[in-house]
């Protein structure tokens, strides 16, 4: 995404020259983003925390195999 943006800014600056180009608002937060990317704001999961008893709607990924969402050839 920085590079996208990066790329976004450099087309305002010479859009700017021609009179048009970004909302100020929007070019500031673009600046902001590639200056203080976002990071996760939650904490990362530790396999001690998960290895307990689960509810019943999750599904640890290594014990499901993925079978009954297989397509099957016509």
């Amino acid at each position: 995404m920085a590079n996208i943006f990066a790329d976004l800014l450099a087309l305002d600056e010479m859009a700017q020259k021609a009179g048009c180009g970004l909302k100020p608002e929007l070019r500031k937060a673009m600046e902001a983003s590639l200056r203080f990317p976002a990071t996760a704001a939650s904490p990362a999961p530790v396999t001690a925390d998960m290895s307990g008893e689960m509810p019943e709607n999750v599904i640890r990924l290594g014990e499901h195999d993925g079978v009954q969402n297989r397509r099957t050839e016509a």
